[in-house]
């Protein structure tokens, strides 16, 4: 295949694809996340965590009732509602400055479930038992060991490891305060079948991005069928031995230094117009954020930008698309305005010098065109 061909097979975003032999070496250089957290359970999924751990605190610590803030994706939600727990929501969004909380007083019955969203938010979030009156689970998928992480003092906390590592699957469960965990679920058939489906399209994705006669459908097929499936029948189930073990070599601390490298390459190298879209939140110091986040002036203006980062193979997420009736106003506002980037191990320096051009000559178009 000629040279030109196999730079047209460049892309940004979207799922993540196996990583050379060299590569997944030079992410072993840096702490793993077994030796920050020696004591923490491996899961298949994150899903797999929070179903367990519910049903877990129901039977031995008298959970009736979980609180969960508005801004949450609907997966969680419906893992959440499996453990038959009373469901009641209170008011939090990546936009909050002061992380929300219940209104009501909360109970020793009571579960708060609680989350970093995008990596934002650093130790001024943190809470006790002691403070809320009641046990509380952190979800830090996206910054698994920044400083709210790693000063976590909640009952329990969760990862989705897949979402930050180069694997297929993997999420883990701990305790920051030392409370026993439930054993680590078992490998079920139908969670090992989606792994296979999702390292299918993850090993095609790679032989298609370095010029490979691979169909883009042909990867897209199995990635998206392996996410569908994954977590399995009932969605508890342990992780597979490839991810068990590239978690025992593969480092944590590298992998969120790259992301962090890759935004701030990104934020010095992006335009002026740019960065006028880049929402930060509440970042704070030493926090990993998960990936570039922009905001737009409307959902018109965020659906035009997207098509036109399309056109040019870059592929942004929605983090996430939220019910119209949400009782979350400036939730519902940010959902409908946001585009989520990455910038993680994935990405090198002249990756996010092309990423900067192509932003900026998307936003240059789509702002010709309003005006037109």
């Amino acid at each position: 295949m000629s040279n030109k061909n196999h730079q047209s097979r460049w892309e940004y975003g979207s799922e993540l694809h196996w990583q050379s032999t060299l590569e997944l070496k030079a992410l072993c250089q840096g702490e793993t996340i077994h030796e920050i957290l020696p004591h923490a359970k491996l899961h298949g999924t994150g899903c797999s965590t929070i179903r367990t751990i519910l049903n877990y605190g129901k039977d031995t610590r008298g959970w009736q009732r979980v609180w969960v803030p508005t801004y949450l994706i609907s997966d969680v939600i419906a893992a959440i509602a499996d453990s038959s727990l009373t469901v009641e929501y209170y008011q939090d969004n990546p936009l909050l400055k002061s992380p929300g909380l219940p209104e009501e007083t909360l109970t020793s019955s009571d579960v708060l479930f609680r989350l970093n969203y995008f990596g934002w938010r650093g130790t001024e979030a943190i809470l006790s038992p002691t403070d809320t009156g009641c046990d509380i689970i952190e979800d830090h998928c996206h910054d698994p060991i920044g400083p709210w992480a790693q000063n976590s003092q909640a009952t329990y906390c969760l990862t989705t490891l897949r979402k930050v590592y180069p694997l297929p699957d993997g999420a883990i469960l701990w305790s920051p305060i030392g409370e026993a965990l439930p054993d680590e679920p078992e490998l079920t058939v139908s969670h090992l079948s989606a792994v296979q489906n999702k390292l299918s399209g993850m090993l095609l994705k790679q032989i298609y991005l370095n010029g490979g006669s691979i169909n883009k459908a042909d990867f897209r097929e199995k990635a998206i069928v392996g996410e569908e499936e994954i977590g399995g029948e009932c969605g508890i189930s342990g992780i597979s031995e490839l991810s068990r073990y590239f978690l025992s070599i593969l480092s944590i601390t590298q992998l969120s230094q790259r992301r962090l490298d890759n935004f701030q390459t990104f934020n010095e190298l992006a335009s002026d117009s740019v960065k006028a879209y880049i929402e930060q939140g509440q970042l704070k110091q030493s926090c990993y954020p998960f990936s570039i986040v922009f905001r737009f002036k409307d959902r018109a203006q965020r659906e035009s930008i997207r098509s036109a980062l399309i056109q040019e193979h870059v592929y942004p997420a929605i983090f996430w698309d939220l019910p119209t009736d949400l009782k979350d106003s400036q939730g519902l506002e940010f959902s409908s305005t946001m585009l989520s980037i990455p910038c993680d191990f994935r990405y090198t320096t002249e990756d996010m010098q092309r990423l900067a051009i192509i932003l900026d000559s998307a936003i240059s178009t789509c702002s010709d065109l309003a005006k037109s």
